[in-house]
């Protein structure tokens, strides 16, 4: 399948009727076009201002509602509160800005808001110089189906089921849920699009009035309205835009760009934009035979696709079909018609090669064991989906399209190749509906309705050649559970499986929804005695391990290139893989000889053969803190190991290159040899080594009063008292003594006070020694230390002084 133009978020809209338009004449208008520039007319961001500020006070008007009390005004930071309280069912309010003059052109008005339940509501509403309501767009809650939906008098609604996905967006539209709708009109054709978070949910529904003519359609202003009864609606953006178009000189509309088109038996399916410019689309084919433009067809109904429109080109002159395999040159063009006046006026056409196909052939990926899948069913089969990595699991949808998941399969069907038909597809009665090959000895299973008389299908397919597994599928919509039985069949290398069709009547009678498809390979067994390492040291990598059957071709691809291309002569498998410095992208592949597929194991091992570079600031020899802090670098993620003596004392710590180091080494009294050890992921490592000397040191004393007071001055009288908290930071017993000496002006000792304690291993005690002062302290000095006891009198503090 075909050209892609642009590519377009998709989602599923409904088709709505467009009907009596005069088919264009050459020559009807002028094509001149004298538009002028977007105007943004509104741009609001109701969180930015004060909590309960009204509307009416930002310009705003306010309709009150026809029972209960109404609300406009600010609710702190969640935007413009506009609610009803105490109302009928069917009350609302709404907020309202009318426009300086009557706007006439393209319109969009864009607003976001959330509810905190939700509730039907006429969000949106363009209002005209008469006061007719002429266009809106809302939510209904209430409807069944996840479509748009337009009833074709100015009033549209899109589907919201409450904590459900919506469409194909996959957001859940709950109370905390930001919902950004717009709407554009354009006054001219009197048709509107409505987006839901950037989405065209609804396409070219008609406004009000739509084809009475002699009136000019214009906007006035806009209404913003809350949810039904006692439903709120708190707005944080509304936004208005407005591009004058001149319908009076002549207007030419732009031509839509194309998304895709995929090639169908005589004919080509074309997905477009949706423009509220078209009144129709109007498809021509270029004759080869005489290169002039063939007017095909109009589609003169938004057709819709998810978020594109939708028509064929069949024929390239009348009466003759598009042949198979032949290129054509496909043109559409946008007509807008006046809904004043009736005239209408065409763009230039947008142009796209296209090839039409009695089949659609999908790719699949390069290990995968289908080859040419082949889909019969052109008018769907491009949205047929070859699934050759996920497998199946509870949760995955059956069939493109459609509602049906599977709510239980057995676990040996998860790790296959999964066919998703798409639902559209199994009405298909004109052939098989879809064949392929195998590239291996394979087998290929059938999950189908359980419900479909398996004797009553075409050529009784199933039966005939498939196998009963026994095994059950369990396929449910939320409201109904359909087994599926699973069949069986197994096919040789390069065997065609064929996908046959369903029983119409029973599709048709929806007693059956059909099938979908599975495919295992069958493996050669290849088994590794252990799995690939992510990192090595080692320039050559063994590889060592089993197939379980003979004729197996061994290939290993390194970075995409072929480094290893052999028969095994047995079923072993006993090689070594030189690699590069850096990553390696390897794969190992067993298939049987000749084919193209096997069993793969596939793994990247980076090579790394230089040890990391560590850098250690390096310590003083001799310190009298406890704890020694090692800081540095490594030019790599590390595992760091700390030892002590022998002992380790932080343990393959992690560590990022991009963080730094920084190593808390507890040490010991006396001498302390340390050895740091860096190890990259590869096996590398880095050892620093470094000799550090620790002498226990304790704090220097500090002078309080009785009242636990400190002191900085001596004072005459009263009682003074060194005191200091001791933590043995060492392994052995200590004998520790707190000095407190006082000296005259001439430095003489005049008295003194000793405290002495015995200290266990990492123990604390607080020393306290100290005696009443003189009356006179002028010229004294107060000193206090800490000696490791009496006798050997040797410091282990600094010492404090007072005086």
């Amino acid at each position: 399948m075909g050209i892609v133009k642009r590519s377009f978020i998709v989602m599923l809209l409904l088709q709505l009727v467009w009907s009596g338009l005069s088919l264009y004449q050459p020559g009807t208008a002028s094509a001149s076009t004298i538009n002028a520039p977007s105007v943004v007319l509104l741009d609001e961001d109701f969180t930015r201002y004060a909590d309960k500020t009204e509307a009416t006070s930002l310009g705003y008007g306010f309709v009150a509602p026809t029972s209960g009390t109404g609300r406009a005004s600010t609710d702190g930071t969640s935007g413009m509160l506009i609610n009803v309280s105490g109302g009928a069912d069917t009350a609302f309010t709404k907020i309202e800005k009318v426009f300086d003059q009557p706007q006439k052109g393209l319109v969009s008005v864009e607003t976001t808001f959330r509810q905190s339940v939700y509730k039907e509501a006429n969000i949106i509403n363009l209002v005209d110089s008469n006061g007719t309501v002429i266009a809106t767009a809302g939510f209904k809650p209430s409807k069944t189906s996840n479509k748009g939906f337009a009833s074709s008098n100015g009033t549209d609604y899109v589907a919201i089921t409450p904590n459900a996905p919506y469409n194909y967006d996959s957001t859940t539209f709950d109370s905390s849920s930001r919902i950004t709708l717009r709407l554009e009109l354009n006054t001219i054709t009197r048709l509107y699009n409505v987006y839901v978070n950037d989405m065209l949910a609804i396409s070219r529904a008609r406004a009000a009035y739509y084809s009475t003519r002699g009136i000019h359609m214009d906007v006035a202003k806009v209404q913003v309205g809350s949810p039904v009864g006692s439903g709120d609606l708190r707005v944080t953006k509304l936004k208005v835009v407005s591009t004058p178009l001149d319908s009076v000189n002549g207007y030419t509309p732009a031509g839509p760009d194309f998304a895709y088109w995929v090639g169908r038996n005589q004919e080509v399916a074309l997905y477009y934009e949706s423009l509220t410019s078209a009144s129709i689309y109007r498809i021509y084919v270029l004759n080869p035979e005489t290169n002039e433009w063939f007017f095909d067809r109009q589609n003169t109904q938004n057709s819709q696709v998810r978020s594109l429109e939708k028509h064929s080109a069949v024929n390239y002159k009348t009466g003759t079909k598009m042949a198979n395999g032949t290129t054509y040159t496909i043109g559409i063009a946008t007509v807008a018609r006046n809904e004043f006046n009736g005239t209408v006026y065409e763009s230039e056409k947008t142009v796209i090669q296209a090839t039409p196909s009695a089949s659609i052939i999908l790719s699949t990926s390069e290990y995968s064991v289908i080859k040419d899948m082949t889909v019969n069913e052109t008018y769907n089969g491009a949205e047929w989906i070859v699934d050759s990595e996920e497998g199946i699991k509870v949760g995955d949808t059956a069939f493109v399209g459609g509602d049906y998941k599977i709510e239980s399969v057995p676990e040996k069907y998860s790790s296959m190749e999964r066919i998703i038909p798409s639902i559209k597809s199994q009405n298909y009665n004109e052939s098989a509906v879809a064949t392929f090959n195998v590239k291996d000895k394979a087998t290929a299973y059938i999950a189908m309705d359980s419900r479909a008389v398996a004797a009553s299908l075409p050529s009784n397919w199933l039966l005939a050649t498939w196998t009963d597994t026994n095994d059950i599928i369990e396929v449910g919509d939320g409201v109904y559970t359909i087994p599926f039985k699973v069949y069986k069949k197994d096919f040789a290398a390069n065997g065609l499986v064929t996908l046959e069709r369903n029983t119409l009547a029973e599709i048709n009678a929806k007693t059956s929804i059909g099938y979908f498809a599975f495919v295992q390979r069958s493996p050669v067994g290849l088994s590794l005695q252990s799995a690939l390492p992510q990192w090595t040291n080692q320039a050559s990598l063994p590889v060592t391990g089993v197939v379980s059957e003979a004729n197996v071709q061994l290939t290993v691809n390194v970075n995409g290139s072929s480094v290893i291309d052999k028969a095994l002569t047995g079923m072993s498998v006993d090689e070594n893989i030189e690699l590069t410095p850096g990553v390696n992208e390897i794969e190992i592949l067993a298939k049987r000889t000749g084919l193209s597929v096997g069993d793969r194991i596939a793994a990247t091992v980076n090579y790394d053969p230089d040890a990391p570079v560590l850098n250690i600031t390096e310590p003083s020899i001799m310190t009298k803190q406890p704890v020694l802090m090692l800081q540095g670098t490594v030019n790599e993620d590390v595992w760091v190991t700390v030892q002590n003596n022998g002992t380790t004392v932080i343990d393959a710590v992690y560590s990022l290159a991009v963080s730094g180091l920084e190593l808390p080494v507890p040490l010991s009294e006396g001498t302390n040899e340390i050895k740091v050890t860096a190890l990259d992921a590869a096996g590398n490592e880095t050892t620093k080594n470094y000799t550090v000397e620790y002498v226990f040191w304790a704090d220097q004393p500090e002078f309080y009063d009785l009242a636990g007071s400190p002191l900085q001055t001596l004072t005459a009288t009263g009682t003074i008292i060194a005191r200091q908290e001791i933590i043995n930071t060492t392994d052995t017993q200590k004998t520790l003594s707190l000095f407190t000496v006082m000296y005259d002006s001439n430095g003489k000792m005049v008295d003194y006070a000793i405290i002495t304690a015995e200290f266990a291993p990492q123990s604390t005690k607080t020393l306290s020694a100290g005696f009443v002062l003189p009356d006179q302290v002028n010229g004294y000095k107060l000193k206090a230390y800490i000696w490791d006891h009496v006798n050997s009198m040797k410091p282990l503090s600094n010492e404090s002084a007072l005086q």
